[in-house]
């Protein structure tokens, strides 16, 4: 007999088709292989999609033609992103609902954030999305008539769900696609010992053992990936905080899904490729916060930097603690009352053997940037601004 998860997830398979998954991909992939092309690859990046069902990513150099290279995603990690997608914000309301996560007393230091919102999923406005979420908002909504016949605070809560799945969506495809792309313009092949031949990197590589050089190195992407990723939200015209709070959502999710079954509480003993999953996500926010604070200019006076920090950790916490709840609800046996694992430990992140962590992967990042640098496929790249940024400390 089937429990409650799988019964849920046979139902959420009834709504996706191999289909509505590759034309709305393609749409997102497409673009931002155009983009790539014109300013790094001069027409030389290929994307493929292998219909697999393992969850995975990769990314292939050609040493002999630094300006041809492939990126590879699974159509099951796009199945996978589209079914988080489409059900977080489904979460987001029972925890609402259902639970006092959002309740006003929790969140009243923040009543200064002037994009406070009160679930867990803001409203967006028709030009508050992409042109691709707007085209695929209004594509669903054509297509799906009965809409129009719900009463209107049904009718608003379809409309935001369906503008966080596509914006969910094509965000954490965007973050996918640009976190592979770095492994290329970082040409990250030059640093692997005994490369021979083409440099092949892969998100899951279980067989692998790792050192902190290349988890240093998956970090890097990590971080040039976010900068791809805001980069192609100011493309758009939508570089603002409701789309971080999607982005930070689904990168959330994603990392989530990394972690579950895979790693465990212990944050230090990793031997594989690639860091803990907790890790990544303390750079990446570290990073993303950094970035933020980096933007206001320093003729602001300390009270409008401060409410900027009280927005950027907002937006932070809210996201991580969503997100989490949504992953442990979904996926896992999380019965409420304590802290899910993966915030466990996030907890850990702050303790002398997290910081040490941290300040190992940081070594490896600065010994292995001067060759990065030196080789770099995009002049623009962020990677250039890390220590001038406060993000990476001389060791």
């Amino acid at each position: 007999m089937l429990d409650e998860k799988e019964v849920e997830k046979s139902y959420e398979d009834a709504c996706i088709t191999l289909d509505l998954v590759e034309n709305f991909s393609g749409l997102v992939i497409d673009k931002l292989k155009g983009w790539a092309n014109k300013e790094i690859f001069d027409g030389g990046l290929e994307v493929e999609i292998p219909l697999n069902d393992a969850v995975n990513a990769g990314a292939v150099s050609f040493p002999d033609n630094p300006k041809k290279a492939k990126i590879i995603i699974t159509m099951g990690m796009l199945f996978e992103i589209y079914r988080d997608s489409m059900v977080f914000p489904i979460y987001a309301e029972k925890l609402k609902r259902d639970t006092d996560t959002f309740s006003d007393h929790l969140w009243r230091r923040f009543d200064s954030v002037p994009f406070k919102f009160a679930g867990g999923v803001p409203d967006l406005e028709d030009n508050e999305l992409t042109a691709i979420g707007q085209l695929l908002v209004s594509a669903w909504k054509s297509a799906n008539t009965k809409m129009a016949g719900v009463n209107e605070e049904r009718e608003q809560m379809l409309s935001r769900s369906l503008a966080c799945r596509f914006q969910m969506f094509e965000f954490m495809i965007a973050w996918v696609f640009f976190h592979e792309l770095s492994h290329i313009v970082q040409c990250h092949y030059k640093l692997k010992p005994g490369q021979n031949g083409n440099g092949e990197l892969y998100e899951l590589n279980s067989d692998s053992l790792g050192s902190y050089s290349s988890q240093a190195r998956e970090i890097l992407a990590d971080i040039e990936g976010l900068d791809l990723t805001l980069r192609y939200l100011s493309r758009e015209g939508v570089y603002n905080y409701k789309s971080f709070y999607f982005m930070l959502c689904a990168q959330t999710c994603m990392f989530n899904r990394f972690y579950s079954g895979k790693y465990d509480e212990n944050y230090f003993s990793v031997k594989t490729t690639h860091p803990h999953p907790v890790a990544r996500y303390e750079f990446v926010c570290h990073y993303f916060s950094s970035r933020l604070n980096n933007e206001v200019p320093l003729v602001f006076n300390d009270e409008y930097r401060m409410q900027k920090v009280i927005e950027i950790v907002y937006i932070t916490t809210k996201s991580s603690i969503v997100s989490n709840l949504f992953w442990a609800n979904r996926h896992e046996s999380y019965e409420g009352g304590e802290l899910t694992s993966f915030m466990k430990v996030q907890k850990k992140s702050e303790t002398f053997v997290g910081k040490l962590y941290q300040k190992t992967i940081e070594r490896n990042i600065n010994s292995q940037l001067p060759t990065i640098l030196e080789n770099h496929l995009y002049s623009d790249s962020d990677m250039f601004n890390l220590e001038s940024m406060g993000i990476l400390r001389k060791n």
